[in-house]
């Protein structure tokens, strides 16, 4: 795990309380096709403004996480995430891509991302940190409408990502 973001939110209107989102080393020979071809995140970056490792952004995070009465965790296909974090996280699954690309929700978080700006006044990311990324050479899935959309939004952030994610709930849930 290379970044890791959430979104604490009051759950009777939405109102977002706090943003963590920070990012831990990852040695360069890990997780190569990730971060050329999802993330993009440059080692040569994390080694200093991450964590040393995994361990400590965990750590980290549970800590953030253990300032707030968490009555749920949502994630988006979060299997892999509540194995590593060691949580329970309930899945909130987002449209498929090539419904999505085309929701106000989801054009606002890459604009936002593109353009580096804030989240709420609490956290940014800037692009020059995913500067790795590449978009894949070919099409690995078996719908290729599915690989043109991916291919729109460019490289994965956490930050943007969990945006994306909280602002679908209050779509969800009426509050948008």
């Amino acid at each position: 795990m290379q970044e890791l973001s959430a979104i604490a939110m009051r759950e009777s209107d939405q109102t977002v309380v706090s943003v963590y989102h920070r990012f831990a080393y990852c040695p360069p020979h890990k997780d190569e096709w990730s971060r050329r071809h999802v993330h993009g995140l440059d080692p040569s970056i994390l080694i200093h403004i991450g964590f040393v490792n995994e361990t400590y952004l965990i750590s980290d995070f549970k800590r953030w996480l253990s300032g707030f009465h968490i009555v749920k965790i949502l994630g988006n296909d979060s299997e892999r995430e509540a194995t590593t974090l060691q949580l329970h996280i309930d899945n909130l699954y987002l449209p498929c891509w090539v419904d999505r690309v085309r929701q106000d929700y989801h054009m606002h978080c890459d604009q936002k991302k593109f353009r580096d700006e804030m989240i709420f006044d609490m956290a940014i990311c800037f692009g020059e940190r995913h500067h790795l990324y590449r978009p894949p050479s070919h099409c690995n899935t078996r719908n290729k409408a599915t690989y043109i959309a991916k291919l729109s939004s460019r490289w994965h952030c956490s930050l943007y990502d969990v945006y994306e994610l909280y602002l679908y709930y209050c779509q969800q849930h009426g509050s948008m």
